[in-house]
């Protein structure tokens, strides 16, 4: 009777068949016919071999089913459905259930080179790769795709000029200042930087960030061409081997005998005090027309990176410039709490909610002031006389006052 179990439980103990063609085990039909009409014939002949009773061949089904039950207990306990009883069936679920190491690591090969192609062509799966713990928004998408048509117009020469306004402590200089550069100096090598902020120790510390990101050998995987230069390699100034550069320095300082294809100017004002001085600010003008504007190649671009606390800082006064015929500037305006519905946020939504949301910033606000939270925050400075009323256009009244010509009744 071996050649007459049942197909579905043979390799886990013997099951003969019913007269009906029923697995003692299983309860499954066969519906073969000849082999059921085999099993009719040699059933009565196992029978009086067995010579079993009712009663035993009762106890062998139950036996048979608890060690069924057994079965799908163990399978269910480790969440893996019966295992099929044919060797091909039980194969299969066992490549289902495992994976080779050999293909792991093709995959993990695969997942390398595409992860690399990304890195290259596009500027945030590279500022991740360097920065795993970078947590993007949707205003450092917007950023990244417009810092690469910036990076390909300087390429071509058109001498593109970019203002972007950002909140404190949004990474607007880990985007722009420090990974920007590296990865459009991997796609041009010979290219200058020129790299400015309040301080030269800010600048530099800026510029050790990019030349660690190109020692990597992360960025020479992706890279090759673009290497240091052994014999210039300091923070204030290096080279590549291909010719290009970055120079670091600080808003006011000297860039003499330094040319750039990009002049980076992140935040040129330090603080309040300076921002109120009329003296400093008339200086970083100056310094910018004498000093950083005529460092520029041919069809070299400006990328200026700031947060505004003047209306007439730097930045107010390049602005009153392009509206007399000077350059033409790209204004990018990101205010941390949406003024009108943008194109990916809706009025009183936060810029960067996953670092600052509705709930701080409105905190924020109470604690800097209407005029701070207006001009850091929102890039809406405002002249000390306001924008609407001046000064001489009010009166002051006394409560209480008896009205006459000189006060008129409130």
């Amino acid at each position: 009777m071996s050649d007459l179990n049942c197909t579905r439980c043979e390799d886990l103990y013997p099951a003969p068949l019913l007269n009906d063609g029923i697995c003692v085990t299983c309860q499954v039909q066969l519906d073969n016919a000849t082999f059921l009409a085999q099993y009719k014939a040699s059933d009565r002949e196992t029978k009086l071999v067995r010579n079993e009773s009712e009663e035993e061949i009762a106890d062998r089904k139950r036996r048979h089913a608890d060690r069924r039950e057994k079965l799908n207990n163990q399978a269910t306990r480790d969440k893996k459905r019966v295992p099929r009883t044919s060797r091909k069936a039980r194969y299969l679920d066992k490549l289902e259930a495992e994976q080779h190491p050999e293909d792991e690591k093709a995959d993990a090969v695969k997942a390398e080179v595409a992860g690399r192609e990304m890195s290259r062509r596009f500027l945030l799966p590279f500022i991740q790769r360097f920065n795993p713990e970078y947590r993007a928004g949707w205003f450092h998408k917007d950023l990244t795709r417009r810092l690469e048509k910036f990076s390909q117009d300087v390429a071509d020469g058109l001498s593109p000029r970019l203002m972007i306004e950002v909140p404190p402590r949004h990474g607007k200089s880990v985007t722009t200042t420090v990974n920007f550069p590296p990865w459009h100096l991997g796609h041009h090598p010979n290219h200058e930087f020129i790299i400015c902020s309040y301080a030269s120790q800010l600048a530099m510390t800026f510029s050790r960030g990019v030349r660690e990101i190109i020692r990597d050998e992360a960025y020479q995987s992706l890279f090759p061409r673009t290497e240091l230069k052994a014999d210039t390699t300091s923070a204030e100034h290096w080279r590549t081997t291909k010719g290009g550069g970055l120079l670091a320095a600080g808003v006011g300082g000297p860039m003499t005998g330094n040319g750039a294809h990009i002049l980076v100017i992140d935040d040129p004002v330090k603080n309040a005090q300076e921002a109120e001085s009329e003296t400093i600010r008339e200086g970083h003008e100056q310094w910018y027309n004498s000093t950083a504007y005529t460092r520029l190649a041919p069809g070299g671009g400006v990328l200026f990176i700031m947060t505004r606390w003047h209306h007439d800082d730097l930045a107010g006064r390049l602005l009153k410039k392009m509206a007399e015929g000077g350059d033409q500037w790209e204004v990018v305006s990101y205010p941390a709490v949406a003024m009108e519905d943008e194109p990916y946020r809706r009025k009183g939504e936060a810029l960067h909610p996953e670092r600052y949301d509705e709930i701080a910033l409105n905190r924020i606000q109470k604690a800097v002031g209407e005029r701070t939270w207006w001009s850091l925050y929102q890039q809406q400075p405002t002249p000390d006389e306001g924008s609407y009323f001046m000064r001489d256009m009010l009166r002051m009244y006394k409560q209480g006052a008896a009205a006459g010509p000189e006060h008129p009744p409130l």
